[in-house]
């Protein structure tokens, strides 16, 4: 969490008993009604442990032009949220299942690219999130 703002996608990290772990692109599907990936066929297949569990999540968002947004979150459990390295919502909650708007957050774009980090804490087995962006103007997402 000291570099919010920028994915560095050579960097290592110390992970859960001192395992490494590093920023992993990964391909989203149609899955559910809607685009997006396993997450717990994703820990399954790393065999990272199912609960008690910490995942980041970042994409950068290009704006067409500086505007608000409403971020509709949700999750399973524990939630914080970054743009462009700053904290705009965090939720020590527990909860099944996630579903979208659970969080509702009102954040501001610039223009161009903004880096969007999420920190997902599974306090239990499971864990979930969905995420979706209302705005006014165009955005499109691509890989930070």
């Amino acid at each position: 969490e000291r570099s919010t703002g920028k994915i560095d996608h050579a960097a290592t990290f110390k992970g859960i008993g001192g395992r490494e772990v590093r920023w992993e692109a990964v391909q989203c599907k149609p899955l559910y009604g809607s685009t997006g990936f396993d997450l717990q066929a994703f820990v399954a297949q790393r065999k990272l442990r199912q609960g008690n569990l910490v995942t980041y999540h970042a994409v950068a968002v290009n704006s067409s032009a500086e505007q608000p947004a409403t971020l509709l979150i949700g999750s399973e459990d524990a939630v914080k949220v970054w743009v462009n390295g700053k904290q705009v919502h965090e939720n020590f909650v527990r909860r099944s299942p996630a579903q979208l708007g659970q969080d509702n957050v009102v954040i501001q774009l610039k223009r161009g690219d903004n880096i969007l980090m999420v920190k997902l804490e599974q306090v239990s087995a499971g864990g979930a999130l969905i995420a979706a962006l209302r705005t006014g103007q165009p955005v499109s997402f691509v890989r930070p």
